[in-house]
């Protein structure tokens, strides 16, 4: 589906966001990847993760080592909006699961589902 109103392509999809005492702590397709990564403890009235059906912007990214590109910081995943053309990125690890959720840095949408190819990346380095 495309929001013909800003022209991102969108998808409706479940989307986990895990909470520590009311702040945002980050986002994923499963839920389990966010207690491990936040360690998070069940039963906690300090923890939360919710799920919800959400609309979130399509993009097809790039992973660019940035050491490699005489820069610092490792690996990097990057995208663009295709509405405003923000150029937007995070940091990439091979644990990321393909396609993954990240937050927007653009108005245009809340939320990024990207997809990369994983062809490109040299698993060896």
């Amino acid at each position: 589906m495309v929001d013909k109103a800003n022209s991102v392509p969108t998808r409706r999809i479940v989307v986990y966001e895990a909470f520590r005492d009311g702040k945002p702590l980050g986002i994923d397709l499963d839920p389990r990847v966010l207690t491990k990564r936040f360690k998070l403890r069940p039963r906690s009235s300090r923890s939360i993760v919710k799920e919800g059906s959400q609309a979130v912007g399509l993009a097809f990214g790039e992973v660019i080592d940035w050491d490699a590109c005489g820069g610092s910081g490792g690996r990097k995943i990057h995208w663009i909006c295709p509405r405003c053309g923000k150029k937007q990125w995070g940091d990439w690890s091979s644990d990321v699961t393909n396609p993954c959720l990240w937050y927007s840095d653009c108005n245009c949408v809340d939320k990024w589902l990207i997809t990369w190819n994983d062809d490109a990346l040299d698993w060896h380095s």
